[in-house]
């Protein structure tokens, strides 16, 4: 499994999202649980394809690495009608 003890590895956060979408492994067509990673792949593409969400990103704080941004979180599409929530970043759907 990819997961971490306290639920926020990437794929954790993604199926979280498409959780609260509404998507289920029925829903989908996932018929059995992976046996291997290509299976593993092939159902998280199923769950995951064109579910919207909003990835933030940051310039990396490793010195070497500041001139390049770095994804600092996940949240559900939603949050583009919450102007607070994101008030200290540039939105690409508002840049042209």
């Amino acid at each position: 499994r990819v997961a971490s003890a306290d639920g926020r590895s990437t794929l954790q956060k993604l199926r979280k999202l498409a959780e609260e979408a509404g998507r289920t492994i029925y829903s989908v067509g996932i018929t059995r649980p992976s046996s291997n990673i290509d299976e593993y792949a092939e159902n998280h593409s199923k769950l995951l394809i064109g579910l919207e969400v909003v990835f933030y990103r940051e310039p990396d704080k490793d010195g070497e690495f500041t001139h390049r941004l770095r994804v600092r979180g996940i949240m559900p599409i939603d949050t583009v009608s919450k102007p607070k929530l994101l008030k200290k970043y540039q939105k690409a759907w508002e840049s042209a």
